[in-house]
């Protein structure tokens, strides 16, 4: 009977396969960044806040999934939304490609007063090295000015309206201070429906609400325009667009953009 001898693996090769270990347990478990209530300007809050009196944070996290049409093409995000104050809200989403959860194609976390983004990080990740480097990558907008008439019915009563015009301040993922961007914003309730409409698992009323807006930075005069129509749900006192069109006229430096896309609820879990 011979004996079989089996033999350990050189150290080196040990200590390679214990590196990469230790690096995917630290790509699975790391936390994403999330948008801190602290970094926006509390002026601001409590600015917004002023303007739109009927809008309240959600009393529950909930975590959404949507298939996005855009083209021909088909995507998929993940949105979850959680209260950080009774009044602001922080969403945060990411796009994959439709079939495959791991191929990030970008993210975004945020803080929100109904229409009105107080601060945003967004980065399109750059593969391996975003896993690696959650903190790195990101470009960062924060409210530095509004101008706006409060609307005391925005956006539960049919037909109210709500119109602004902001100024964001803008920054590289480094902290240095890029040029600052303008906004301008009119918002409308159009149509109440039952809540089933966006999912079958919701319950309540829904409000869909149409916003046209106009934004611009001092690179280029051209305006890009954007729609978008949301549904606000009552019952969880949350928004997500289902319709997105974008349109950009084209300047010096990059030709004419059009995108255009619908986003279909496909799940929806709400962690009371």
């Amino acid at each position: 009977m011979h004996e079989v001898l089996l033999k350990r693996p050189p150290i080196k090769t040990s200590l390679v396969v214990a590196v990469l270990a230790g690096v995917g347990l630290w790509m699975f478990l790391r936390s994403d960044k999330a948008a801190a209530l602290a970094d926006a300007d509390p002026a601001m809050v409590s600015a917004v806040a002023a303007l739109l009196p009927q809008i309240k944070s959600p009393t529950n996290t909930v975590k959404v999934k949507f298939l996005t049409q855009s083209d021909g093409a088909e995507a998929a995000r993940k949105l979850e939304a959680e209260a950080v104050s009774p009044i602001v809200v922080r969403k945060s989403g990411k796009a994959y490609t439709a079939k495959n959860a791991l191929g990030v194609k970008s993210e975004s976390t945020s803080l929100y007063i109904g229409p009105i983004s107080l601060l945003s990080h967004n980065r399109v990740p750059v593969p391996l090295f975003s896993d690696l480097l959650p903190g790195e990558f990101w470009r960062t907008s924060v409210l530095r000015k509004i101008d706006a008439q409060p609307s005391l019915d925005f956006p539960w009563k049919l037909g109210a309206k709500f119109s602004a015009h902001a100024t964001y301040d803008e920054y590289f993922s480094s902290g240095e201070k890029d040029t600052a961007s303008e906004l301008s914003i009119d918002c409308v309730a159009l149509e109440q429906v039952e809540a089933n409409q966006a999912h079958p698992s919701l319950h309540g009323k829904a409000m869909k609400v149409r916003c046209d807006q106009k934004s611009n930075n001092s690179y280029s005069k051209a305006k890009t325009t954007e729609r978008l129509e949301y549904w606000y749900l009552e019952e969880l006192q949350l928004s997500f667009p289902y319709l997105y069109e974008r349109d950009f006229p084209g300047d010096d430096f990059f030709p004419p953009q059009h995108e255009s896309s619908m986003r279909k609820v496909v799940e929806i879990s709400v962690q009371r």
